[in-house]
């Protein structure tokens, strides 16, 4: 069965306490906690959106947040996964976000959001690295590092898994 291509576009959401927000995600199918890992807020492309429109939309959705600029793209990301009884291929756009540090809402999340996103928190730099749990993408803290700094790519990179 061919996956189904997904084009999305996520937020590294940096707060001006050099944090950054992650949803802590479980993967459908999965009951016994083996895909667990962290992800940046963001989500599928909706028809007649672009990735800006996007971002600005999740992010609201996933966070409650909705006054923000949206800074460049600075990682692309491909990648297949299973999702239900199907395979994706997801196609990712990520976007700076700078922000005061602000009490996140889920209140806005659809049901499946609920379904798999199973927590939230704002981590520092350090307690990434030190975390037991993988990251998305896999990189994350080493990708982090210059953008807390303030020093994007001048194109979008390719990151991996």
């Amino acid at each position: 069965m061919e996956p189904r291509i997904r084009f999305a576009a996520r937020a590294v959401l940096i707060d001006d306490r050099g944090r950054t927000l992650l949803f802590r995600a479980q993967m459908p199918g999965f009951p016994d906690g083996s895909t667990v890992f962290w992800i940046t807020p963001g989500g599928g492309i909706e028809p007649g959106e672009d990735a800006l429109a996007a971002v600005r939309r999740e992010v609201f959705e996933e966070t409650g947040l909705s006054d923000f600029e949206v800074g460049p793209c600075v990682w692309r990301r491909d990648h297949t996964f299973r999702w239900g009884s199907g395979q994706l291929c997801q196609v990712e756009s990520y976007f700076v976000v700078r922000t005061p540090a602000f009490e996140v809402s889920v209140a806005n999340h659809q049901e499946e959001e609920r379904a798999f996103l199973t927590a939230h928190r704002w981590f520092t730099l350090d307690e990434i690295r030190a975390h037991g749990e993988p990251f998305v993408p896999g990189d994350f803290a080493g990708l982090l590092a210059p953008l807390l700094a303030g020093t994007y790519p001048p194109e979008p990179i390719t990151v991996g898994v």
